[in-house]
């Protein structure tokens, strides 16, 4: 039994230094004692006059929370042995942390100190919850029974929140009985009481005891609530007289208090060694209410059997996990994995969650292969992750992940790999590995595989934590459409908890172009959230590409997904497409009149020598390409929309049918040609001329959208106002990044 964190200051609780954290009570002088239970001092309280009580409370009050549970308590040694002597320790809650009338006072049953100058253990302990308008607590430790001038020692004294297991819906005295078992009940062949000689925590533990050989049954004394299709965790910790079995149950009642039926778990433990016990189970249909039931099986009478730190909750797993909290943790067994090349087992050795974790050992000369003992149901069209915690035998282990997709009859529709590698100190920690993608057309289920390729034999590989559900890094791609453009929404962005991304367009030969964004090319990004909407304009038309996606902190801590092959359709055999990179807005398809016949000069010098037949001739690489392209505009709404294109000077891009023979082009255009077709000046047909030299892709950042019009600030914001309040500039209002 313990505080999670001792409210009262060291000195005040130790008496290191000197006494000022404590006040005498009447008749009572304080004073540093070289006596102490911890460190090299305690606080000696000394009866002044006539015989009664000698007392001491804390100085100051510390601040508490109205509504929860505080654990007090002090040990004590007499100077001289006396009998009859009690301790007694009392929390007083106060509204103020001066003056004012205590709310009401909570005090241990007083403890009889021995007869000798040893420090009472266990000491009194208090359990109490600060009653409604409580904001300050102070502590006084009393000693009643003293005679004239006789003195005692106090050391350790402590008040702090009880140190109850997070999320167990036991109270702490169940929890632990470290004031009672009252929070137990006995069903079966078999009596209880508390035992300090052994404990998990604290000083006390649950002694049951066996009247016959055979099961016995204890239970907690309470019906707690259960939430429909809800799962539960129960555990305590058993200590056995004999090496033997334990059944542990969750039984489930309805509102009325009637059987429903039980979740059950067998374990065998050792003698004379703390083993966690665990049980899990779903809330089943019809009931609502729940036990913790633990019943060894005793092998002759007045067998004692000790159980400590017991835990009923909402099993704690990761929201989302379509894998129950058994294969999740490990904390009862092995039977949702299967596993080819080596055995399973529950090993306490380590664990990343709860006591326990998956051992996979493996057999050598053949791949050792974990994997559900069944499929993963899914949704179509949704991004789902696998991500394991693995523990390896050496740093420069690897292992492989694969993902497979099936359908209705379980024929395997597409497979997803990862390898993943680890680094120095891989063996001595665990590490995290995330392989998501997303659920293909005509998949219901997944099954994913954990591979350690030609292991040597006798390895053993720890996993923990194993989660499979929505989410993970992934990108799926659509069309812009007439944007003539493709959209990338990635997710998982937060994936493991890395700082910066990045995204690449994969061309058929391999190679990798920037996607444009808003910052300038998406190659070394901050991660601010995990969805991220990229649109790349610059994307080919009836070519396929793929788009990389990268995650990562530094070095080679790293994570990464491929997106499907995508073909964006050209929209038209007959006209070339003009956009401005950086301009997606202006995007227009113009018809082509005659397209060009490129020249590429040459970069040399000819140097006649003297009494030389033959010129020395000095080269460089080839110049780009120069030609001009003529065009036919039909409407003057599409000869403004070009003179827009060609205003900005900017580097434009040109994109061509693919039976044309043509590679998409930057180019600079020079001199342009506006020319009428007709002498009537009525007819809104111009035929134009553009010369174009090749350059390189233009560096620069996106602006604006292809489909952000002045429609989309009309629809967004009632008033001028509200688009002041949210952009500080025209190139916000350009973009639609707010605060810019």
């Amino acid at each position: 039994m313990s505080v999670s964190s001792n409210l009262l200051s060291a000195n005040t609780s130790e008496i290191e230094t000197d006494t000022s954290g404590w006040t005498a009570g009447a008749n009572t002088t304080l004073a540093q004692s070289t006596r102490f239970f911890t460190g090299s001092k305690s606080l000696l309280l000394t009866r002044t006059t006539s015989a009664g009580a000698a007392s001491a409370t804390t100085a100051t009050r510390v601040a508490v929370t109205a509504g929860t549970v505080y654990t007090a308590y002090a040990y004590a040694a007499l100077i001289v042995a006396a009998a009859g002597r009690t301790l007694t320790v009392q929390v007083d809650w106060w509204a103020a942390s001066t003056g004012g009338t205590a709310i009401s006072p909570s005090a241990t049953a007083m403890a009889t100190l021995a007869n000798s100058t040893a420090w009472n253990t266990p000491p009194p302990i208090l359990i109490a919850t600060a009653p409604a308008g409580a904001a300050y607590a102070s502590v006084t430790v009393t000693v009643a029974g003293m005679s004239t001038s006789e003195a005692v020692a106090v050391d350790s004294i402590a008040l702090g929140p009880a140190n109850r297991i997070p999320g167990n819906l036991l109270d702490y005295n169940t929890q632990g009985c470290e004031v009672s078992g009252a929070g137990w009940a006995v069903a079966g062949n078999c009596s209880q009481s508390r035992a300090s000689s052994t404990s998990f925590e604290g000083w006390y533990s649950l002694s049951t005891t066996s009247i016959a050989a055979g099961d016995m049954i204890n239970r907690v004394a309470t019906f707690y609530p259960a939430t429909a299709g809800t799962e539960y965790l129960g555990y305590l910790w058993v200590n056995a007289p004999v090496t033997g079995s334990v059944l542990l149950e969750l039984r489930w009642y309805d509102s009325g208090g009637g059987f429903v039926s039980v979740s059950q778990a067998t374990w065998t433990v050792t003698a004379s060694t703390w083993t966690r016990v665990s049980v899990i189970g779903s809330t089943p249909a019809g009931a609502s209410q729940v036990r913790l039931s633990f019943q060894p099986a005793a092998t002759a009478a007045a067998q004692t059997w000790l159980t400590d730190q017991a835990a009923l909750m909402v099993a704690p797993n990761e929201a989302g996990n379509a894998l129950g909290y058994g294969p999740y943790g490990t904390e009862v067994g092995t039977s949702a994995w299967s596993v080819t090349g080596g055995a399973l087992a529950r090993s306490t050795t380590a664990a990343l969650e709860g006591v326990a974790s998956l051992a996979l050992t493996c057999t050598g000369g053949v791949d050792a292969v974990l994997t559900p003992a069944a499929a993963i149901p899914v949704t179509a069209g949704t991004a789902y992750v696998y991500r394991p915690a693995v523990r390896p035998p050496t740093d420069s282990a690897s292992y492989t992940v694969r993902l497979d997709w099936l359908d209705g009859a379980g024929s395997v529709i597409r497979q997803t790999t990862a390898a993943w590698s680890f680094g120095t100190g891989a063996s001595s920690s665990w590490s995290y590995s995330y392989t998501a993608d997303v659920a293909p057309t005509g998949a219901v289920a997944v099954r994913p595989y954990l591979t350690r390729s030609s292991p040597s034999a006798g390895e053993v590989w720890l996993v923990d934590r194993q989660f499979i559900g929505a989410g993970g890094l992934t990108a799926q791609v659509t069309s812009l459409g007439t944007q003539y453009g493709a959209r990338i929404t990635v997710t998982g962005l937060t994936t493991g908890a890395r700082t910066t991304w990045g995204l690449w367009r994969t061309s058929p030969d391999g190679t990798q172009t920037p996607v444009r964004g808003y910052g300038g090319d998406l190659t070394g990004t901050t991660i601010t959230g995990d969805i991220a909407v990229a649109d790349d304009f610059e994307s080919p038309l009836g070519t396929p590409v793929t788009y990389y996606l990268k995650t990562w902190t530094a070095g080679t801590d790293w994570i990464s997904y491929s997106t499907d092959s995508v073909t964006l359709p050209y929209p038209d055999e007959l006209r070339v497409v003009i956009k401005d990179p950086s301009l997606p807005a202006g995007t227009r398809l113009f018809t082509v009149t005659t397209s060009p016949s490129w020249t590429r000069a040459a970069r040399q010098g000819e140097y006649t020598v003297r009494r030389r037949a033959r010129p020395v001739i000095l080269t460089d690489v080839r110049a780009s390409r120069k030609g001009s392209l003529t065009l036919t505009t039909e409407t003057l709404e599409e000869r403004d929309a070009l003179w827009w294109l060609l205003d900005s000077g900017h580097t434009l891009m040109l994109q061509w049918p693919a039976g044309w023979g043509e590679d998409d082009v930057y180019v600079q255009v020079g001199d342009v040609e506006e020319g009428r077709p007709s002498s009537y000046a009525g007819q809104a047909d111009r035929e134009w001329t553009l010369a174009l030299t090749e350059v390189d892709r233009p560096v620069g950042a996106l602006i604006g959208s292809a489909s952000r019009t002045w429609q989309t600030i009309l629809s967004g914001y009632a008033t001028w106002a509200d688009v002041l309040a949210h952009y500080t500039s025209w190139f916000g209002v350009l973009t639609g990044v707010e605060g810019t």
